[in-house]
């Protein structure tokens, strides 16, 4: 993004889910969102922070995707993409802390910045959907 000022609003909230290409039936969806998460906590959060963060990720992880994939949907394909994600997330999590080597060097904000963006609140209504 060179020449171009970026700037965080944090009350703004932002709700999506899928894409052009990963549609919310589309397995490599959870699959990607899990995985992802995993290294996002990896490579950004501080360290002080990274073991809450991971822990209330899983447990998110473990509500919104597993037990409702399994049990409400009843799709053992996203139950599987949920499950791999995980599995990957945790698998190639030293690939992201080396990256964190390089982003905490030479990222341009602060620490008490990078924790309050990745605040780690819930939205219970996220967290438990309807169906369940």
């Amino acid at each position: 993004m060179t020449g171009y000022k970026v700037k965080c609003v944090n009350e703004v909230r932002a709700y999506h889910i899928g894409g052009a290409s990963l549609r919310v039936e589309n397995p490599r969806l959870y699959y990607f969102v899990v995985r992802n998460a995993i290294w996002t906590i990896a490579k950004n959060s501080s360290m002080s922070m990274f073991i809450p963060r991971l822990t209330l990720l899983f447990s998110e992880s473990f509500i919104s995707f597993i037990l409702h994939h399994a049990f409400i949907k009843r799709d053992p394909r996203l139950l599987k993409a949920d499950i791999q994600g995980l599995v990957e997330g945790i698998k190639n999590l030293s690939t992201a802390i080396s990256k964190r080597i390089f982003i905490q060097k030479n990222r341009k904000v602060s620490e008490r910045f990078i924790n309050k963006i990745m605040d780690a609140r819930v939205d219970i209504k996220l967290l438990f959907p309807r169906t369940l």
